[in-house]
């Protein structure tokens, strides 16, 4: 693994500022690589994400495990052939209105759901889709990310792993 700290930068106030690390293709698939690396003691049935920077990682290592794709998109956004969508509103870390929603045939009762992130600052996006999840029969059994500013290994029990 890459020594990700000296190439992803903070912000004053702890936020991760991935603009830089963007502009590098290597560096696109240097960071699949590592997070495919720490799903590989996780056992897990499929990974989802939330739109938008989430799916730039999370369908790369989705492809690389051989394992289904499930994406959580902002509220109002899917046009699903048959309609039936289940969805959650919540305050993002900016502390505003935000909501995902997913095709609600997607999520299975026993599923076991790896979540990835670009970055976890207070895990809004998680817990709400940990929350249609697990209302359905499934369980997020891991998150993992980039970064993790949130402070803990551990969010609403789900255990996080970063690559800073």
């Amino acid at each position: 693994m890459r020594d990700w700290k000296s190439i992803i930068k903070y912000s004053d106030s702890e936020k991760i500022i991935l603009g830089p690390f963007w502009s590098s293709g290597d560096n696109l698939k240097a960071v699949a690589g590592d997070l495919y690396e720490l799903t590989k003691n996780i056992e897990y049935d499929c990974i989802a994400t939330a739109e938008s920077k989430g799916i730039v990682f999370a369908a790369p290592v989705a492809a690389m495990a051989g394992k289904p794709f499930l994406l959580f998109r902002k509220l109002g956004k899917i046009s699903s052939n048959n309609g039936a969508t289940v969805g959650i509103e919540f305050s993002n870390w900016r502390n505003s209105p935000d909501g995902i929603e997913i095709e609600s045939y997607l999520l299975k009762e026993g599923m076991k759901v790896l979540f990835i992130d670009d970055k976890i600052e207070r895990g809004c996006t998680l817990k709400a889709a940990n929350t249609l999840i697990s209302e359905r029969g499934g369980k997020i059994v891991a998150c993992i990310c980039i970064g993790n500013t949130y402070g803990t290994d551990k969010i609403d029990s789900i255990p996080v792993y970063s690559l800073l």
